[in-house]
């Protein structure tokens, strides 16, 4: 039953960006009573954002660890794993933009006024129940001690548009690490039921984070790299291997791809580490404490130890012609309603 209902909330939280026939049975393993839940291969759905002005190619989430310590929940955080994160993007072309008629106007507008008014109602209500109590109190718990892991990052635009001389754009991320701390920045679980601290203590990892505009160049050193022709596996490999990765001593790794791959990055921000401890007021709203007269509601200290920045002039060219592509989906769905049908 609490299987059921798990798979229930996970294609709840996620069905609206990944493929519904990644939440089968074989491709989720739920054990809620041993406290871990893991999604492995899920398809992002191929949608257009117009507003955005970029189309998923294909996008692949390799796999979603949630390991929840049911007999301890009240000692140890709930942690969130998430692997090899890999998407393509594609320009948005004006085939691909679909004017929103009048009756679809009206319905998203009948639609955002039932969800504030339902927002509305809770809030008025108030109260609530000694469960509904419990449960507040058990999510504050899970939020305010939850610590994530972020591996493998690679998101990658492909021009489509450019004639001869296709770009790509992309960012990458090695990998990304939040957790709760005390005062003194060392791990702790935080019970804000007993405890009298007025703040919430987080520290952040980032492990080399890169940008990079490839002039010129494709993924498998082909024109263009079609994504949807070729196997999850294939997919994953090609973006995996060009994650600039630390150096380690049990797995040698270059800073840039490896040697035998033919797409060689032109950094914009070449891979960056940095760290971060962010303080904010548990009740940002309550008047200021006469103890912390002077706190302020959010203060966040960054330690970066080197950030370097190159831009060549292809590069430069490709990014205005980039940031004009972007915008000109979403400025001609603005004025299609303008448009009168003339017929040839």
């Amino acid at each position: 039953m609490f299987e059921r209902q798990v798979t229930g909330l996970l294609t709840q939280l996620l069905g609206n960006y990944v493929e519904p026939s990644c939440f089968r049975h074989d491709k989720v393993n739920v054990g809620v009573w041993s406290g871990y839940v893991v999604l492995q291969h899920l398809e992002l759905q191929r949608k257009i954002y117009p507003t955005l002005g970029v189309a998923v190619v294909r996008g692949v989430l390799g796999q979603v660890t949630i390991k929840i310590p049911w007999n301890r929940l009240v000692y140890d955080s709930v942690l969130v794993t998430i692997d090899d994160v890999y998407i393509l993007l594609r320009n948005v072309n004006r085939e691909d933009v679909v004017p929103p008629t009048a009756e679809m106007e009206q319905i998203l507008k009948k639609k955002l006024i039932e969800e504030l008014y339902m927002q509305k109602l809770e809030t008025d209500q108030g109260g609530g129940s000694v469960d509904d109590s419990f449960l507040l109190r058990l999510r504050t718990k899970i939020l305010d001690n939850l610590e994530f892991h972020i591996r493998r990052i690679h998101i990658r635009f492909q021009d489509a548009t450019s004639g001869d001389h296709p770009f790509t754009f992309g960012l990458t991320m090695e990998s990304l690490h939040a957790q709760s701390t005390n005062s003194n920045w060392q791990p702790t679980y935080v019970d804000s039921t007993s405890s009298k601290e007025p703040m919430i203590y987080k520290s952040f990892e980032l492990n080399h984070l890169s940008m990079y505009l490839n002039p010129d160049c494709a993924l498998h050193g082909d024109p263009f790299f079609d994504g949807t022709s070729c196997s999850l596996e294939q997919f994953t490999d090609a973006f995996s291997r060009t994650i600039p990765m630390r150096l380690d001593v049990a797995r040698p790794q270059q800073l840039t791809p490896r040697s035998d791959f033919p797409d060689k990055h032109h950094f914009i921000l070449k891979p960056v580490n940095a760290s971060a401890h962010l303080k904010t007021k548990r009740d940002p709203t309550a008047a200021h404490d006469s103890h912390y007269p002077t706190v302020p509601t959010l203060e966040l200290q960054v330690l970066i130890d080197e950030v370097a920045l190159q831009l060549e002039e292809s590069q430069y060219c490709d990014l205005l012609f980039l940031l004009s592509a972007l915008k000109t989906p979403h400025q001609a769905q603005m004025y299609d309603k303008y448009h009168r049908f003339r017929p040839l």
